[in-house]
């Protein structure tokens, strides 16, 4: 190991040198994986940005870079460089904005549903402290049920009057005072979890979470 200085008048000395911790130089194809070589081409921070949107998975994005330039020794930064980068996109988004941007979204969805209701609560600093939506309501919920069962003539059906009896634990027009983001008390939590891990990181923003686990119910 050897450490040099600088001096402010750019010259170099040569501080400390420890011959027990010397190691082959890299070869000269492998000295832009250096630290102070590496860098991600906009081009290439780009790519990773778009993919990471659509949740794609950073290690896929990173292979499908190192596939386009024919290796991973033709890239100017690592796997690690490329999860990096990622994390330090998402926490950028992070911010106050996070809380507006899912308002607007509700107050367009709103402009559509006129059932679709929601109530968020910030602090002065507009950091969100409470956050409660409901897209139905007990009422409602009770009518169409009653329309189904009516027009299939279903009111013997041993299955669907089991399931009734038990709708407070999985229709969300029962569960108001709790944010569950759709997901209900009878999927089991392996499952859940499965399916919404692809979709919602510990830095996903509000927003996000809610984009990405609305497609999930869609689907």
């Amino acid at each position: 190991m050897v450490r040099f200085s600088v001096s402010q008048d750019g010259i170099w000395a040569m501080n400390k040198a420890i011959e027990s911790h010397n190691h082959k130089l890299i070869r000269p194809d492998e000295k832009h994986l250096l630290r102070p070589s590496r860098s991600i081409s906009d081009e290439n921070a780009s790519v990773l940005k778009s993919m990471s949107e659509v949740w794609i998975r950073t290690i896929d994005a990173f292979t499908y870079l190192f596939d386009e330039v024919g290796g991973v020794g033709n890239l100017w930064f690592t796997k690690r460089d490329a999860y990096n980068y990622i994390q330090k996109e998402r926490r950028a988004k992070i911010e106050t904005r996070d809380t507006n941007s899912l308002i607007k979204l509700f107050k367009e969805w709103t402009i559509d549903d006129n059932m679709f209701v929601w109530v968020v609560q910030t602090d002065e600093d507009d950091c969100l402290l409470n956050f409660f939506w409901l897209c139905d309501s007990v009422e409602e919920f009770e009518r169409k049920w009653t329309e189904s069962i009516s027009e299939g003539n279903l009111q013997s059906h041993q299955w669907l009057n089991d399931l009734n009896k038990i709708r407070e634990k999985w229709s969300t027009a029962f569960n108001k005072d709790c944010f569950n983001i759709g997901i209900l008390s009878t999927q089991r939590s392996e499952s859940t979890n499965h399916v919404c891990h692809g979709y919602s990181k510990p830095t996903s923003t509000i927003n996000e979470c809610f984009l990405g686990l609305e497609n999930v119910m869609r689907t």
